[in-house]
């Protein structure tokens, strides 16, 4: 969260990117163990990705 914070994401934003991203994760791994092909990393860094743009903190 903090870093959301330092990129510029107010404190409610990034208090609720940080748990998107958290549940994602728990997600992917949940995933691993009942349906490994569903639970691809590429859709996890896309996710991050997303939560990134949400504060400008990407670069192209």
């Amino acid at each position: 969260m903090r870093e959301l914070s330092l990129m510029g994401a107010d404190t409610a934003q990034a208090e609720l990117l940080a748990k998107g991203i958290y549940l994602a994760l728990l997600g992917v791994f949940a995933a691993r163990r009942y349906n490994p092909a569903l639970a691809e990393d590429a859709v996890f860094r896309r996710i991050v990705a997303l939560a990134l743009d949400a504060v400008g903190g990407r670069r192209r």
